[in-house]
C-alpha cells in the first residue's frame, strides 16, 4: 500500500513539474560577420508579451515557459531557437535586406517670431518718466530675453 501511494505521489509531482516548467535562457547576441555585440537586440518568447533587450555587452537573460525564443534586430534576419533545458546561447545574426539609397530632401524656410504691441498695451505699461519706452515694453513680453 505504501508503494502505491508513493508511486501515485511521484506521478503527480512529475505532472506538476512538467505543467509548470520554466526555462532560463541567457546568452549573447552578436553580428555574424564582425562579431560585434548587438546592443538593444530583442529576445522574445513567441506568442507572449515576455521579452527582453540585450544590454551594452550584448547579453540577455530570459525565463520562458516554452522552450523557444525569437531573436531580432533592425537590419538583421530574425532567428528562432529551440531548447529543452536551461541554457547559455551565443547567437550570431546575419545581415538582412539592405536599402539601396536613401535621399532626404528638405527646404529651409526662414521664419521669424513676430510680435505686435498695440498702442493701448503700450500705454498700460508702467513708466518712470511719463512716456512709454518701446524697448522696455518689448522686454516685458513673454518669451523675450534681454541681455546687457
Amino acid at each position: 500500500m505504501k508503494n502505491k501511494a508513493l508511486l501515485i505521489l511521484l506521478f503527480i509531482s512529475l505532472f506538476f513539474n512538467s505543467a509548470y516548467a520554466q526555462y532560463r535562457v541567457a546568452g549573447f547576441v552578436k553580428d555574424g560577420q564582425t562579431g560585434e555585440k548587438l546592443i538593444g537586440a530583442n529576445v522574445i518568447e513567441p506568442g507572449t508579451n515576455n521579452g527582453v533587450s540585450t544590454n551594452i555587452y550584448g547579453y540577455f537573460s530570459l525565463i520562458t515557459k516554452k522552450g523557444n525564443i525569437r531573436v531580432s534586430f533592425i537590419g538583421y534576419k530574425t532567428v528562432e531557437l529551440n531548447f529543452s533545458r536551461d541554457t547559455l546561447i551565443h547567437v550570431s545574426l546575419e545581415a538582412g535586406e539592405m536599402l539601396d539609397e536613401v535621399v532626404v530632401k528638405g527646404e529651409l524656410s526662414k521664419r521669424f517670431n513676430i510680435t505686435t504691441l498695440s498702442q493701448q498695451e503700450m500705454f498700460n505699461i508702467p513708466t518712470l518718466g511719463g512716456k512709454p519706452d518701446v524697448m522696455k515694453a518689448l522686454q516685458l513680453m513673454p518669451g523675450i530675453q534681454a541681455q546687457q
